[in-house]
């Protein structure tokens, strides 16, 4: 029997002889749908949440699965895309877990922060705790400049304004 040409993996718990696997163009749109979710996440969420919403589908439609790399940025319940720099989790460290929380829907997810043979990673729990501290070095600075350059520009109104605030007033008694 011809064989139809695979343009990605089949599912492999299927017969032999029957393939469903996602077309190129399908591929496609399901990877251009998920960046493009990602990269709208910040400014426009609504819209972040519906290119999600359609990148997932089409990926079901192809009957494949998106790598755990990309799932674990979208919340499996609202399509959220949760980035560790946004406001849309609660990111915590329990009994050697981390335990995400999308603040969309309260969903908890829980990741394992364990080496090899049950030991615990203490690279992989430094690593996500400096992580989190210099995204929070980076907002404080970034907060810090957005203060310093509005007092500069209202001192600098302020001394424009002194200069011309001078106005000659005759009063006749």
């Amino acid at each position: 029997p011809a064989y139809p040409l695979l343009l990605a993996f089949p599912l492999l718990h299927l017969h032999k002889y029957s393939f469903l696997c996602m077309s190129g163009e399908l591929a496609k749109r399901t990877s251009f749908l998920l960046q493009a979710s990602s990269q709208t996440a910040k400014d426009h969420d609504e819209l972040s949440q519906q290119l999600a919403t359609a990148g997932f589908a089409s990926a079901a439609k192809g009957a494949t699965r998106v790598f755990a790399p990309v799932r674990r940025f979208f919340c499996p319940t609202c399509k959220r895309h949760v980035d560790s720099q946004g406001g849309l989790t609660r990111r915590r460290i329990r009994k050697g877990r981390l335990v995400v929380t999308c603040m969309g829907c309260g969903r908890l997810r829980r990741f394992g922060l364990r080496g090899e043979g049950g030991v615990p990673s203490r690279v992989r729990l430094c690593d996500v705790l400096e992580q989190e501290r210099v995204a929070k070095a980076d907002r404080d600075a970034k907060e810090a400049e957005r203060i310093a350059a509005a007092s500069k520009a209202a001192k600098g109104q302020e001394e424009e304004g002194d200069v011309v605030a001078e106005v000659d007033v005759d009063i006749d008694t």
